[in-house]
């Protein structure tokens, strides 16, 4: 029963957060929206990565459910983040969009049963800790961050080059 309980307080928040998020960036950060939402979902990403396993380690139920609390208020940028920022990558959008996703969506469902086994085996036995995997587990949550990092800076090199190679056009 704590199991759902805890999760209730993650669910409930996200639920919240991946309506209202979208809306506080695009009020208050509209300028460079798709930067900014960005940036706030690396460091969501980040901190949730961080949270996690302090919370799971505390084995204070309160602190457990502040920190679940916590970490679906930061899900609410985070987790939609890669989906829609590959949406917005030009060799993906148009005609191409429904494969990436479709095949983003195959390939999270296998790294999630293949991760969640790994989970489970490694909890079976005489001596195991499953907080000690949960607290490990929980550091994947950077592999979102850091491929959002790396996609920046490599858009950002992209439009460099393009500009690079427009600007010899033009003075033509």
């Amino acid at each position: 029963a704590d199991a759902g309980y805890i999760t209730s307080f993650n669910n409930f928040s996200s639920m919240i957060m991946y309506t209202v998020a979208p809306l506080l960036i695009g009020r208050f950060l509209a300028k460079s929206y798709e930067r900014n939402y960005r940036w706030i979902a690396i460091i969501a990403g980040v901190l949730c990565a961080i949270l996690f396993p302090i919370g799971i380690g505390s084995y204070n139920m309160t602190v457990i459910c502040v920190v679940y609390f916590i970490t679906g208020l930061l899900f609410g940028p985070f987790i939609p983040a890669p989906k829609i920022l590959l949406m917005k990558l030009k060799q993906i959008s148009g005609p191409r969009a429904g494969t990436a996703v479709g095949m983003y969506f195959t390939l999270e469902r296998i790294g999630q049963t293949v991760i969640g086994t790994i989970i489970a085996m490694s909890m079976v036995g005489e001596n195991t800790d499953p907080v000690g995997t949960l607290q490990i587990v929980y550091l994947f949550y950077l592999v979102s961050p850091i491929t959002m990092t790396i996609a920046y800076f490599l858009e950002k090199r992209d439009k460099k080059k393009e500009a690079a190679q427009a600007a010899p056009a033009a003075a033509e």
